[in-house]
């Protein structure tokens, strides 16, 4: 039971979600570096990496990180090297420095945890 007073209650324990909380989740910015590298326009590299299932499958952990390349650049058309690939893909998450900042001053005193 939590007491009624929030100054008499700390909790042991803080989960944060990563995206869209400590990371600010924006898709268009990573479609929008592929298509530059590319030279594909937007609509189609959202077509070929979203529309496809592409992202989903990677989002539930189907694809490993050598598949997940091999498979991008497939749907793609593009030769892209791993290492340019997987930041063009992280591209999508900038961190809230504000949420990263409570979370440094939190981590002295409580138990940190993550969730995706």
């Amino acid at each position: 039971m939590i007491p009624a007073s929030s100054d008499a209650f700390e909790p042991a324990t803080v989960i944060f979600d990563l995206g869209g909380v400590v990371f600010r989740y924006r898709p268009d910015e990573r479609l929008l570096e592929f298509a530059r590298l590319t030279g594909l326009d937007l609509h189609e590299v959202r077509r070929r990496l979203m529309d496809s299932g592409y992202s989903r499958a990677c989002d539930a952990g189907r694809l490993d990180r050598d598949a997940a390349h091999r498979e991008g650049c497939r749907l793609l058309g593009a030769r892209i090297g791993q290492a340019t690939f997987e930041r063009l893909w992280i591209s999508a998450f900038a961190p809230d420095d504000a949420v990263v900042a409570l979370a440094a001053r939190l981590k002295p005193r409580l138990c940190l945890a993550w969730a995706c």
